[in-house]
């Protein structure tokens, strides 16, 4: 069936914050000759890239929300589907990069890499409450008392598996969400604004990545809850007039919930539930002080952790 050619790239003088999301580190490099140098390959040899991957934290988590930390590298890994394409850039990358850079151009056999990940990923149980299960797998058996939650889950919004979905996902389950108003801010691939809307709520959905969304309101149809949720790419002009919400739950990086942190407090109900998660623990203290402002002191925030990422729960 033929080969693939790849070439793992490490560039060890990375000249940028040692803390940054994915779409800062891809702004970054779009600013660069290492970008320019890589993406203007697609269609100018024979052989485009036609995929990339890149390591940046252990769990994973989705777009916008993967941080490189406390590292002196990138490594990153481009595929090529002919190897004078593959060579060409390689050549190019170290005349521009020179000894910044380890390169190494490797043959590997083709694959369907999208037929084998759906061949392994198979759902994810979310103990106590919940069962993710992909579209192709929609008849898997689920552990007892769990809800289940069909999707067409893709590496680019996520499949339920990172630390900060599951964080919601367990709130959402200890919650009484029937005939409840409901604000999921970041949706994502629309993992939470089901889930709540499978507990009988009314949703609002707000995400602005225009794939996600239309991910999230597939998400959605498979799940026959479309007409509990009302999708928005922005906040929309009436937003006030939606609100209060019994429930606000946003599952961001920490400079948008602090952004937002004003719209996000004003729309909550007055004994309204509020989660916030997409934290590590430095970011705890900040992002805690500046909401705690906008309640009444007596109502205090819990942080729950799993793994290295944390969620803030204002509680009752």
């Amino acid at each position: 069936m033929g080969s693939n050619f790849s070439l793992s790239l490490k560039l060890s003088k990375f000249l940028g914050p040692k803390r940054i999301s994915r779409s800062e580190w891809l702004s970054e490099m779009s600013e660069n000759f290492l970008a320019h140098s890589l993406y203007g390959f697609q269609g100018a040899f024979e052989g485009e890239a036609f995929s990339q991957e890149r390591i940046l934290d252990s769990d994973l988590p989705p777009s916008r929300r993967d941080l490189i930390r406390d590292q002196d590298f990138i490594l990153s890994k481009f595929y090529f589907s002919e190897k004078n394409g593959a060579e060409a850039a390689r050549k190019e990358i170290l005349n521009q990069l020179g000894d910044q850079i380890e390169i190494q151009l490797e043959e590997i056999p083709f694959e369907d890499w999208n037929k084998k990940w759906r061949e392994a990923f198979t759902g994810v149980d979310v103990s106590p409450y919940w069962s993710i299960v992909p579209l192709w797998n929609a008849e898997r058996s689920v552990p007892s008392g769990h809800q289940k939650i069909v999707m067409n889950p893709s590496l680019g919004f996520g499949t339920g598996e990172h630390s900060t979905t599951q964080l919601c996902l367990a709130a959402l389950g200890e919650l009484s969400l029937e005939g409840k108003k409901v604000l999921d801010f970041g949706a994502g691939s629309g993992i939470l604004s089901v889930a709540a809307a499978l507990k009988g709520a009314d949703v609002i959905s707000i995400e602005i990545d225009e794939m996600a969304l239309q991910s999230a309101q597939d998400c959605a149809e498979m799940n026959g809850v479309s007409d509990k949720i009302k999708f928005f790419q922005f906040l929309p002009e009436n937003f006030s007039s939606l609100a209060p919400f019994d429930l606000v739950v946003a599952n961001i990086l920490k400079n948008v919930l602090i952004e937002f942190s004003s719209t996000l407090s004003k729309s909550l109900a007055p004994h309204g539930d509020l989660i916030l998660s997409g934290l590590l623990e430095n970011d705890l203290k900040e992002v805690q002080d500046v909401y705690q402002s906008y309640f009444d002191p007596r109502r205090k925030f819990s942080a729950t952790n799993l793994k290295e990422w944390w969620r803030l729960r204002l509680e009752q």
